[in-house]
Formats: C-alpha cells, structure tokens, sequence
C-alpha cells in the first residue's frame, strides 16, 4: 500500500516498525489461519508502521552496479545453520542460500596490522616473534579465536552448547568467584582468565571494539552459540528474506504505510489502542486492538514514553537494560582485486587502525553466475563498531563533498570523500601496499536514528531472563507487546527478532505454532 491511500480506522493488529520482527510478525498473523483476543474469526487485519522510506530495516542489501552478482550487505550478513527458526522460515519461504563466502569467521583472519607490525595467521600460530605481544608459554601459538576459546571453557567448562534450559539457569543461578554472572563484566572476566598480554592481542585482534566495555555484561558470553554451525547467507542477498515477507503479507491483504513516524499511544473506546503518527509529515491516527512495538532501543526512546498508555508501563524502565551497540560498514568496489596480488582471496583482516576490519567480499566473475572477465572486487574497507564507529561518524561532518566513482552510490549510501580517502590511506597502511581509486562506494552509519545502533548487548547488571519478559508485555492487563533483536536472548541476529516476536505470536496474540517449523524451537524466556 502506498501512502497515499487511507489507514484502515480500525485493525485488529498495528505493528509499529517494518524491520525483520515486524515483517515476520504480520505475515505470521495473516498466514496462521487464526484469529486474535477480542479480534472477529479468520486472518486478522493487520497494519505495519514504518518510519523510514523502504521496509526491511537493518536488513540492507545493494547490487554494485559493475559487479551485478556480487551482494554488498549493508546491514546483517548471514545465519548459522544451527539457527533453525532462520533455516526454517528461509526453507519454507523458498529462498536459496549457500555458504557465507567469508567462512566461519573465527579462524579467517588472513592479515594482522597491530601495534604497527604485519603478522599473518599462520606467524600468530606459530608462535612468531613477529607478534608484537608478551604471551605465556600456554598462549603463544594461539590464534584469537583459540584464545576466546579459553575464555569460554573457563566459563563452561563442559563445553558444547547449551541447552536454552541450562543457559537460563546459568544466567539466574551461575555465580564468579561468588559474584552473580550477571554483575560481572565481559572484559573484566576475560582479563582474568587471560595474562596482560593476551588480554590485549584479543581485544586488538578480534576486531570489535564493544569487546572492551565494561558496560557489556558477560552473560552475553552465554548467549553465544557455543554450537557454532556453518555460516550461510541468502542467493539473492539477506535483504531478500524482509523482501519476500514483505510481499506475502501485502498479498495476503496486509496494510504497509511507509514514512509513518508513530509518536504514542493512547488507550481508546471500547478497549481500543489509539496510535498516533506523524505519515508523510501529516498527523495521524489508527485504531488497533493490540499494538506490537517490534522497535529497538533507540526507536522505543524516540516515542512518547511519558504519555499515554506508554507512560503507565514499564518500558522506560528497562530501556537501560540493553547496550546500544555503534556500527557501520564502508564499501568499494575496485576494477581488480588488488589485495590477490599479496595472497589475500577471502576472509578478513583485522587491525587497530580505526578502520579495525577489512573483509574480501568476493570478485563478480568468481561468484555465482558472474560475468566471464568482469575482475571487479568488493571489499569492505571498513567494518566498525564502538568507539571506532564513532571515529567515522565524524567523517561526515568534514565538509560536504562527496566521492563520486565512476559509478553511483544510492542516495542514501553516499561516501564523504575524506572518508574515502581516510580508508584508502588506512587500507594501504594494513596492507603494505599501494591502493588504487575505487570505482564505487557505499557507507551506512547504523547509528544515526531512527535505528540507533547496528546490534545490542546486555548490559552488566542486568538480567535478561527478567527484562525479556517484562518487555513482551510492559504493562500487564493491556494488548500492548514489545518484540525484537534488542531484548532477544539472540541479540546482534536475525533469530533474536524471529524468536522475541514468536513468542509475542503465540504468548499475547494467541497464534499457533506454524506447521512448517521445526517441533522442538527454543524461543527464550
């Protein structure tokens, strides 16, 4: 549905957010068969509320225009095969998908640039002298992610994965050196398992610097899916999974209105939710039986928690609960994969320079169906987060121009020039060599609202097995819910929005399971 046509006066359902949870939650409830609470019998009528111009939210896919096979994921990446609700509604919705072209992502790192030395993979592992740290004997010859693995066998010492059961108790009952797991940092603990040294070469080498925030609880350490599993991605690109729902559930009668920006909600006649909206600048009402806010963090700040409805739950409270993770990716395409002429095909490189990860997304006549002799490669030059996302955030605010390559970024996906050249600059210094011109370029900086981060975490002191449930219906008694990533025991996935909003499905709004998944799903607390 285009904006310009009327929002029903009255629906069933008002989905506020057309992300990943928003989209699966209205094709569920029009795909199910079944009714809701207070609702007439059959599909409900259901309306989602989109803020931004397109649906899909921090699912973002783009096409390089001279490289038509390559994906540039501009938001979330890839799924385990462990993820069996993703797998599930990926199977059922008919959506090829193949292994991430990066690998696993725990032993990839083809490159090192720390503490101004190059070292590859293969010289951290054998113990180098190369290696600009002061490592115990045990830990000389580790690699990062062996590293972490000691840091997780301390913290489960049985090892393999854990069961949701035994992952819950563990948060509520699980104690360190007699402090709840729950008030003990992620950095803390791993500078207590690993020397100085260690701590460090972690902190530099893995890449993500939310790593070494005190604020990031180590029960997040828990919520990791010790499992592992292969790392897989969509044919046609993750934005194609938010694509698909998007088109089933308008074909199903579901009302969509974009550049919808939703300010509160009041409570209406006969047991109704009012929700107000500003849409496409105009200010507007619909009436909803139950009201699903599949939002996260900044966007649930950017409502009017002290009126209304709102300002009788608990929301506001736990807001806090959750890290707001700062994130943002830099794309080029180049007219050769330069980095192949030092050995580097696929992978990443990590450094402490702020563009901290460079990942080799592949070259168009390599993948699948690409061009014969098309040897154009993306790359992206920079995966940020934390205070090294910040560091690019300042680049736009330095001057006006902006990069044009011999190819066009979209709109919303410009580059500033002196980011591009800041990157090029970085690139060539991690690398060792001599960087050309980009032919293209695309950046997003998840932190700008409405998103207000690219992920979260669970912040020390916190408890998630107390604050999921609280969220799912932050006031009890009402048909308001709360789904998503955000306050997911999944955060920072797609199966974190998946599982928060199915169990806001069958828990509040009465759905039964659909038959295409899997009996035994674990959905969180």
């Amino acid at each position: 549905m285009s904006i310009s046509e009327p929002l029903p006066e009255l629906v069933d359902v008002a989905i506020v957010g057309g992300g990943v949870a928003g989209l699966y939650a209205g094709y569920s409830l029009l795909t199910r068969g079944a009714g809701v609470p207070g609702g007439g019998p059959g599909s409900p009528r259901v309306a989602i509320l989109e803020a931004d111009h397109r649906t899909g939210g921090r699912l973002s896919t783009v096409t390089p225009p001279d490289a038509p096979h390559l994906h540039a994921e501009i938001g979330g990446m890839r799924f385990t095969s462990t993820q069996t609700l993703v797998v599930d509604l990926i199977d059922h919705l008919g959506l090829g998908h193949r292994p991430f072209p990066l690998g696993d992502m725990s032993d990839s790192h083809d490159l090192h640039y720390l503490r101004g030395r190059h070292f590859s993979l293969a010289e951290l592992q054998a113990g180098s002298d190369r290696v600009p740290y002061a490592l115990t004997p045990e830990e000389r010859g580790l690699s990062v992610p062996q590293l972490l693995g000691r840091v997780l066998n301390r913290l489960v010492p049985e090892g393999g994965a854990l069961s949701e059961e035994e992952r819950l108790r563990r948060e509520r009952e699980q104690r360190i050196d007699g402090v709840p797991i729950t008030e003990v940092s992620l950095p803390a603990y791993i500078a207590d398992v690993l020397s100085p040294g260690a701590f460090d070469l972690v902190m530099d080498g893995l890449g993500y610097s939310c790593s070494r925030d005190p604020e990031v609880g180590l029960i997040n350490l828990l919520h990791t899916d010790l499992a592992g599993g292969e790392h897989r991605t969509l044919n046609g690109g993750m934005q194609t999974l938010v694509d698909t729902l998007a088109e089933r559930y308008a074909a199903r009668g579901g009302h969509t209105s974009l550049d919808t920006r939703v300010r509160g909600v009041a409570r209406g006649p006969d047991g109704t939710l009012i929700v107000t909206a500003d849409r496409d600048g105009q200010p507007t009402t619909i009436a909803a039986r139950h009201v699903v806010l599949a939002l996260p963090r900044r966007p649930l700040e950017l409502l009017d928690l002290a009126a209304g409805v709102l300002g009788e739950s608990t929301l506001a409270d736990d807001l806090d609960a959750v890290v707001p993770i700062p994130a943002g990716k830099l794309y080029l395409t180049f007219a050769e994969p330069w980095w192949e002429e030092i050995g580097l095909r696929r992978g990443k490189s990590v450094t402490d320079l702020p563009m901290r990860q460079c990942l080799y997304f592949g070259v168009e006549d390599e993948a699948p169906g690409g061009v014969p002799g098309n040897r154009t490669g993306l790359l992206v030059a920079s995966y940020t987060d934390g205070p090294a996302s910040r560091y690019w955030e300042d680049h736009e605010n330095v001057g006006e121009e902006i990069f044009h390559g011999s190819r066009p970024s979209p709109a919303d996906l410009t580059a500033p020039q002196f980011m591009v050249d800041d990157a090029l600059a970085q690139l060539a210094e991690v690398h060792g060599v001599p960087v050309p011109a980009p032919v293209w370029a695309a950046h997003k900086n998840w932190t700008r609202d409405p998103f207000g981060a690219g992920w979260h975490y669970w912040r020390t002191g916190y408890r998630s097995t107390d604050v999921i449930p609280r969220m799912r219906q932050p006031l009890p008694g009402t048909s308001l819910a709360v789904c998503g990533e955000a306050f997911s025991a999944n955060q920072g996935w797609i199966l974190g929005a998946l599982t928060s909003t199915e169990r806001v499905l069958r828990d509040l709004l009465g759905q039964p399971p659909a038959p295409w998944m899997s009996p035994e799903l674990a959905l969180g607390p």
